[in-house]
């Protein structure tokens, strides 16, 4: 966008309606979080209109906080080994394929 090179550029906040101008033709490209993009065009039974580019433009990490007040040190930590785990052994990805039905 830093360099001019989209003829327009559109700034909407409702994912559906992205998609419905893609599928309408009256746009090329959306920019979106990869997981929400992925639910909305099963949802929308688009996955025929839409190819989601696998490679992430960026990442954004995300974070579960648990209280200190209510001293839940060990159940974070219970928890980082067992999401730890699942992603070792494939049921993380699996869990996100069966989702998809990829």
């Amino acid at each position: 966008m830093a360099q001019n090179q989209f003829d327009q550029v559109f700034r909407l906040t409702r994912a559906p309606q992205c998609l419905r101008m893609l599928e309408s033709g009256r746009a090329r490209l959306w920019l979106s979080n990869h997981f929400g993009a992925r639910a909305l065009v099963n949802q929308l039974d688009m996955k025929d209109v839409v190819e989601i580019n696998p490679h992430p433009i960026e990442d954004t990490p995300s974070y579960i906080a648990f209280s200190k007040a209510q001293e839940l040190s060990a159940l974070r930590d219970q928890f980082d080994q067992a999401l730890a785990d699942m992603k070792a052994t494939g049921e993380y990805q699996a869990i996100i394929d069966d989702f998809f039905n990829d």
